[in-house]
């Protein structure tokens, strides 16, 4: 992923979307912080002046990651001390609790033999 978010690749075109599957999600915020400071410690720009975004404007643009495990993580974070912690979990857990409504059900239909 880091190999991806500092190519270039991104930038040059900036259509084109990955999805991160299999590999949760708890890992990201902590993984971008890590690669901004990186970045901006590191003076990646001056290397690369074609860089226009960090590298988490970068993933949160064309970058996508899938869970199934997590809830109960991001539940925890919400006790945790930093409010921006406390309410980035709690509006991921809002999102994932209103994408994950079940279904309408389906209009019954009479059959009729004929």
């Amino acid at each position: 992923m880091l190999d991806l978010l500092f190519s270039g690749i991104l930038g040059r075109y900036p259509r084109l979307r990955f999805v991160s599957v299999e590999s949760g999600v708890g890992w990201i915020q902590s993984w971008l912080e890590a690669a901004d400071w990186q970045f901006v410690n590191s003076e990646t720009r001056r290397e690369h002046p074609e860089y226009d975004l960090l590298p988490s404007e970068y993933f949160k643009r064309q970058i996508y990651g899938c869970f199934w495990f997590e809830c109960k993580g991001l539940e925890s974070a919400l006790d945790h001390p930093n409010d921006a912690v406390r309410n980035a979990a709690r509006a991921a857990l809002e999102r994932i609790h209103a994408s994950a409504a079940p279904a309408p059900r389906p209009p019954r239909v009479r059959l009729q033999r004929r």
